[in-house]
């Protein structure tokens, strides 16, 4: 350890070379307690006072220097501890290599004393080499690690103890790597035979349902011995077989007379089969074509049920011809019923008869409200075919949005006074629906976009309101005439429930007259409900309406005169004859039209 002298001298050359002068007494007197005790008190707060930064500075190292030479010192300690611990690991490691060197030599033949003249001799070698330097030692060691690896495998493939073990361990690896490969399966057993392999029971369940069912045209030959036998087996997945292969197998196995066929499953059932497969793909496409519209790309047509052709093994009973498949999926599953309407049958008591819902009553004869006459047929069961179609098409249609009439009364004009101010436009709306049709009817009709085009322009109208006097030599005393040309009053106003309106029967194309001068505020081609119609205004919130025509002569906005022939006698939308449905309307109320034209055609 460095004395206090030395410390002394070192510390002030460091002080002196961070800047601050040197001055060996109050160094001395930093360092020494001794002489910092026997100086007097005056002189110490004088040195102090001079280089106050420097005395922090010298005392600040002299301790860190102290705590250094401390930290060393005990580091030296434990490093020595370490070393010859490590010594007595390595004495202890080489006694037991000895030791060891000399059991494997006389285990192999040599006797004790000539291992150990073994080991002598090669430790006199191994100073021999490092005498002479680095390189011959490292070729000493070099060279006997080559010989203890030679004799090793000698050792190993030369004694059976050693070479049994290492073959029996190879061989084990071998079969779990080949076992790793294949999958573990089921080996089936049936009727004597060899079936072949499956994953599990339940490919062997729904095979033998689907045996059975391509069976189904004759008594089931049940096989001496139907139960299967399994056995677990490791096999590439390749050689496993699906519910179809078995299926054929199984058939096979059950010694029944058997074909080549495609087989024809409708909801997973067996309906027959064909030795000619695109026979039976030629009548299913064949059923479907006239549904299908030119633009096929924006919609789908199939079956309701789910359809599958199966190529396999069939019993030869179950293989029919073209004719009698045809036959059988063209059959109605469920026939069309008609009832014929009596005396005093409403729509209720139809349906309740019959044993059918209201509405389903109104689904099948959507206009049985405006439209029930004795003698009528009404269906009350719809047919149904074996093989339903459904088709789901995107259509873009236009749409009219109708203008409104806006009408002023001018009071200093008679009635039927009238005068266009502005011509209404319709407007239109691009329509882009989802339709889904059951056999060709619509069922559904689901809007998925609805763009404006353009909107309607308002028709702006004056129209007189002073009372006329007369009006007119067929009028009755309302005012209003019989609205066509001949028939008779088929069914009076509330003639059934919803009934609101009067039919007038008559031959198809008779003319329809305006029963009273006015302005046609509505012009419609529909297809359901009133059909084509006409609703004309007559001035102080009276109008009336023409419904289920075959032709429509009027435009709206026009005026019409009293007498006017509108329109033409016919069926269109919910009817069932040739007929007028005429109705008078009071602010938005339905009246009866026998008051204002009576209940008998006058012509």
């Amino acid at each position: 350890m460095p004395n206090r002298v030395g410390l002394r001298r070192l510390f002030a050359a460091l002080a002196k070379n961070v800047g601050f002068g040197y001055n060996s007494n109050i160094t001395h007197r930093i360092i020494s307690r001794k002489e910092r005790g026997s100086m007097d008190t005056e002189h110490r707060v004088q040195a102090a006072a001079t280089h106050p930064a420097r005395d922090w500075a010298v005392r600040r190292m002299t301790y860190q220097g102290l705590m250094m030479i401390r930290r060393l010192r005990r580091l030296r300690r434990r490093l020595a501890g370490l070393f010859a611990l490590l010594g007595q690991f390595f004495s202890s490691l080489r006694g037991t290599v000895r030791r060891a060197f000399v059991a494997l030599a006389v285990r192999n033949g040599l006797d004790h004393s000539k291992a150990t003249e073994t080991l002598h001799r090669l430790r006199e070698e191994q100073r021999n080499a490092k005498s002479r330097g680095p390189l011959a030692a490292l070729g000493f060691w070099g060279g006997q690690i080559l010989k203890g690896f030679w004799y090793l495998i000698r050792l190993i493939f030369l004694s059976p103890s050693y070479l049994l073990p290492i073959v029996a361990f190879v061989v084990f690896i071998g079969v779990v790597h080949n076992t790793l490969d294949k999958t573990f399966a089921l080996h089936v057993e049936y009727n004597g035979n060899d079936v072949g392999y499956i994953l599990n029971e339940s490919v062997y369940e729904m095979a033998e349902r689907q045996m059975r069912g391509r069976i189904a045209f004759e008594d089931y030959i049940r096989p001496a011995d139907a139960i299967p036998h399994y056995t677990i087996a490791a096999v590439d997945e390749d050689l496993l077989l699906d519910v179809n292969k078995l299926t054929d197998e199984l058939i096979r196995a059950s010694g029944n007379e058997l074909g080549e066929a495609t087989g024809l499953y409708i909801d997973d059932e067996f309906i027959s089969a064909a030795t000619d497969g695109d026979e039976i793909r030629d009548m299913l496409e064949a059923m479907l074509e006239p549904y299908r519209s030119s633009n096929s790309a924006n919609e789908t047509v199939s079956f309701v049920k789910d359809v599958e052709l199966v190529e396999g093994l069939y019993p030869l009973s179950s293989i029919r011809g073209p004719d009698a498949i045809y036959r059988r999926i063209t059959s109605q599953q469920q026939e069309e019923r008609i009832y014929t309407t009596v005396a005093g049958d409403s729509p209720s008591s139809i349906a309740q008869k019959n044993g059918i819902s209201i509405s389903t009553l109104r689904a099948l004869n959507p206009d049985i409200d405006n439209s029930l006459l004795v003698g009528q047929e009404v269906k009350v069961q719809q047919s149904v075919p074996y093989l339903e179609v459904q088709i789901t098409r995107t259509e873009v249609y236009d749409e009219e949005i109708p203008f409104r009439i806006v009408q002023s009364v001018d009071s200093s004009e008679y009635e039927g006074y009238y005068n266009r101010t502005q011509v209404g436009e319709a407007g239109i709306n691009r329509i882009t629906a989802e339709v889904t049709y059951l056999n060709g009817v619509e069922t559904e009709r689901k809007i998925v976009s609805e763009v404006t085009v353009s909107d309607p322009v308002d028709e702006k109208v004056t129209v007189g309101g002073k009372s006329i006097a007369e009006v007119g030599a067929q009028s009755t005393s309302s005012g209003f005439i019989w609205p066509t040309a001949k028939g008779y009053v088929s069914c009076p106003f509330h003639g059934y429930y919803g009934h609101t309106g009067m039919d007038i029967a008559t031959d198809y194309g008779t003319p329809v007259y305006a029963s009273a001068s006015g302005i046609v505020t509505k012009v419609q081609y529909s297809r359901i409900g009133y059909g084509y119609h006409v609703i004309i205004s007559h001035g102080g919130n009276i109008e009336t309406l023409y419904g289920h025509c075959s032709e429509l002569y009027v435009s709206v906005g026009q005026w019409v005169s009293q007498g006017e022939v509108i329109a033409a006698v016919g069926r269109t939308g919910n009817a069932s004859g040739n007929h007028l449905h005429f109705e008078v309307r009071s602010n938005g109320k339905y009246l009866d039209p026998a008051s204002y034209i009576g209940s008998k055609c006058p012509y």
